[in-house]
């Protein structure tokens, strides 16, 4: 194990899986940033026990055993994936000062993936991804997603 620390903040998401977050935690651990953004979404309402395992999960998060400032964006009802992820980065570019270059690029890299996320159901249906015929329904490697229609 090395003695380096790392320098700058981590951004950490998480949800529902506490077992996968203590791997990664043990991770950050070993890094020991100075500062962890915590982006979590709410538990869904419909699934049962769904709820404690966000908690847990949670939990977790306050094992930090080393000087660390931890701010967490926690979300206490269920946004989705999509919509999580991206309130959440935006939460961490107001806490942290970066390039602001890199912020534009990030927040249209972003924008383009909720874009493709809205479009890919329909594609899906139609049997294209993106312009893009599928010889096969049951795979999608191998396929562009990122290119335009």
């Amino acid at each position: 194990m090395s003695n380096h620390q790392l320098r700058t903040p981590v951004v950490f998401i998480i949800f529902k899986r506490p077992n996968t977050t203590e791997k990664v935690f043990e991770t950050i651990r070993q890094a020991k940033p100075p500062k962890i953004l915590v982006i979590a979404d709410g538990p869904r309402t419909e699934l049962p026990g769904e709820a404690e395992k966000c908690e847990a999960t949670r939990a977790i998060i306050q094992r930090v055993d080393w000087n660390c400032e931890i701010l967490t964006n926690y979300s206490e009802v269920n946004l989705g994936c999509n919509k999580r992820v991206s309130s959440g980065l935006y939460w961490v570019f107001e806490q942290v000062k970066y390039d602001p270059n890199l912020k534009l690029r990030i927040k249209r890299k972003i924008k383009r993936l909720k874009n493709i996320s809205t479009r890919l159901p329909k594609s899906l249906e139609s049997k294209k991804i993106i312009g893009t015929q599928l010889e096969s329904s049951s795979s999608l490697s191998g396929y562009d997603i990122s290119s335009s229609p």
